[in-house]
């Protein structure tokens, strides 16, 4: 019985290899085209938010407004947009940064974080989706307007994207 198992296992391997390699070549043509689409594309962001909770890439539990309850711990999250790639005979590079600030509502440093953020990564297959998070603690915070600023630094290409994100601690 397991000689008559191991052969029909074998001989769907073999009849339906020709298919999954078909779709992998399709997928890998694909990513390709999206490498291709980003590293022509200027560096960005979406989905800055302002969140209770963050589980992973797209998923987030967001604030209903930008008024956070005085004593909070907060979570900043965006998704990195066109991030430059890097593709060699050994795989694929990408290397990026970021700063973080605090300000008060009249423009006055609060927090000051250069390069909080480092990420330089290297792989076989190319990653087309990263996203950022970062925390901070509002415990101390007196009540008052605040803005959260970025600056992304697409290390590769020599780039910089500036962003912010307003909001009220009452």
């Amino acid at each position: 019985m397991k000689i008559i198992y191991s052969l029909i296992t074998a001989l769907a391997i073999v009849m339906t290899g020709a298919a999954h390699g078909s779709q992998y070549d399709k997928i890998d043509n694909l990513k390709e085209q999206i490498l291709e689409i980003q590293n022509t594309s200027k560096l960005g962001i979406r989905s800055f938010a302002l969140c209770r909770k963050i589980i992973g890439y797209g998923v987030y539990v967001p604030y209903s407004s930008n008024v956070i309850p005085k004593g909070s711990v907060v979570y900043f999250y965006y998704e990195v947009n066109n991030i430059f790639t890097s593709k060699s005979k050994d795989g694929y590079s990408i290397n990026f940064s970021q700063d973080a600030i605090v300000a008060d509502s009249k423009g006055k440093v609060l927090m000051n974080m250069p390069k909080v953020l480092k990420f330089n990564y290297n792989s076989n297959k190319p990653a087309l989706n990263f996203y950022t998070t970062f925390k901070l603690d509002l415990s101390s915070a007196p009540p008052g307007d605040y803005i959260y600023k970025i600056v992304l630094y697409d290390e590769l290409r020599g780039s910089v994207f500036r962003a912010e994100l307003p909001f009220s601690v009452k």
